[in-house]
């Protein structure tokens, strides 16, 4: 396998890159409020369209604790993924842009190779393109009082858009020190890198 700088493509006023991978999914250059690749960018709680704000407390799916409500609100489809009006990429960027699924960020592993650096991890596709995702921490925001908690060194937590239930709803994140795909309570403050069609 060979890897070279890739050659960003424009898609709705936000890059991409095409790393070759099998489902033909697009993976964005940076991470959700982001205007860098190597920049944190924004942390959204699961299904909240805007970032978190010290001065507002995020709590429209916290309660929501079981699938099938969450279905009839129409917040998740019949995969279990957002659908678009609860999906930040979506809100965020438009057009065809949104939350990669469970299944996508484990093809995105699958599929790379990785190379891990000191604030980042490169993933090199099949046809030798490269993605960097930043190490970004995590903020939590807590349910019942306004406290924010930012946790940083090699700890990148990207959330997907699918969700799962776990006793109450949990979402399923990415996390980039381990390569594995986790689950946690919908308010947690995680990264959004949007992937396109």
């Amino acid at each position: 396998m060979y890897s070279h700088r890739p050659t960003p493509v424009e898609y709705n006023g936000h890059m991409y890159i095409d790393l070759g991978l099998p489902s033909g999914t697009k993976w964005a250059t940076c991470n959700l409020g982001a205007t860098n690749p190597e920049d944190r960018g924004d942390y959204y709680s699961w299904g909240e369209t805007q970032p978190h704000n010290e001065n507002i407390l995020n709590e429209g799916l916290w309660h929501e604790n079981e699938l099938g409500i969450l279905r009839r609100h129409g917040a998740i489809d019949g995969n279990n993924n957002l659908t678009a009006g609860y999906d930040a990429a979506t809100a965020n960027w438009g057009g065809k842009w949104r939350m990669p699924t469970k299944a996508e960020f484990e093809e995105l592993y699958r599929s790379c190779e990785t190379e891990v650096y000191e604030d980042h991890v490169l993933f090199t596709g099949p046809n030798g393109n490269t993605l960097i995702l930043p190490y970004t921490g995590e903020k939590e925001q807590s349910i019942f009082r306004m406290e924010y908690n930012l946790t940083g060194g090699r700890i990148g937590h990207y959330w997907s858009a699918t969700a799962d239930n776990w006793h109450v709803l949990s979402c399923y994140y990415f996390a980039l020190n381990s390569h594995k795909l986790h689950q946690a309570r919908s308010h947690m403050g995680y990264s959004i890198r949007p992937v396109c069609d």
